[in-house]
């Protein structure tokens, strides 16, 4: 690993293993995503995000969350007839393979986002999970860099539009780090998270070494 890898990974498990509550701070996050590599349209950096957040997503256990009804169902069981919430992962990985219809893929996030505004009823760990599988097609269909006025923010302190796959997957699953609930499982999945990083960047020293006989 390069020596920026290495120093920007063990900040972030520093900053995971001071906190009280089991949260690893958007900047940190930030940090470890831009030593992965280019921000370029499918790019290598960008690939390697995109795995790390269908990881992430992976770990969404969506039978396990509390249904509310007609409110909430509709937002995993495809009954609008929009692929976007209920096969976000293939809808995802054909759009990180450039499918050529990027313009109706971000029509139809576009819609699903404002139909989930509109379910505002719904469990919370329902529509945090959508707002994954959301997440997770726009981070395949562009993956840009956090603007500098607000790299210092944690998520929170943004717009839920701007949260990420791996914070909308992991407080699905025990609630946003304000409620302060389930510290351990918030824990373990930012720890899987890290590790998930740290293995793409063994990767990338690798793959990004000189051929030999090459400066």
């Amino acid at each position: 690993m390069t020596e920026t890898i290495t120093t920007v990974l063990a900040r972030a498990e520093a900053a995971l293993a001071g906190s009280a509550i089991g949260h690893l701070p958007r900047p940190a996050r930030l940090a470890v995503l831009d030593a992965l590599g280019d921000y370029e349209r499918r790019g290598v950096g960008h690939q390697r995000r995109f795995t790390i957040a269908l990881g992430a997503h992976g770990k969404l256990d969506i039978p396990r969350l509390t249904l509310a009804g007609d409110l909430s169902l509709p937002l995993l069981d495809g009954r609008w007839n929009d692929p976007i919430l209920d096969n976000a992962r293939d809808v995802a990985v054909r759009a990180l393979r450039d499918t050529g219809d990027a313009r109706d893929l971000r029509a139809s996030v576009a819609r699903a986002r404002e139909r989930l505004t509109e379910r505002t009823k719904a469990t919370a760990g329902v529509v945090l999970a959508a707002r994954a599988s959301l997440a997770l097609v726009t981070a395949a269909l562009d993956d840009q860099p956090a603007p500098p006025e607000r790299r210092d923010l944690d998520d929170e302190n943004l717009d839920p539009d701007d949260w990420g796959v791996e914070f909308c997957a992991n407080s699905a699953r025990t609630g946003l780090p304000s409620e302060r609930r389930d510290e351990p499982a918030r824990r373990a999945f930012w720890a899987y998270w890290l590790q998930s990083a740290k293995q793409h960047a063994a990767m990338r020293s690798v793959l990004d070494a000189p051929l030999p006989g090459r400066a």
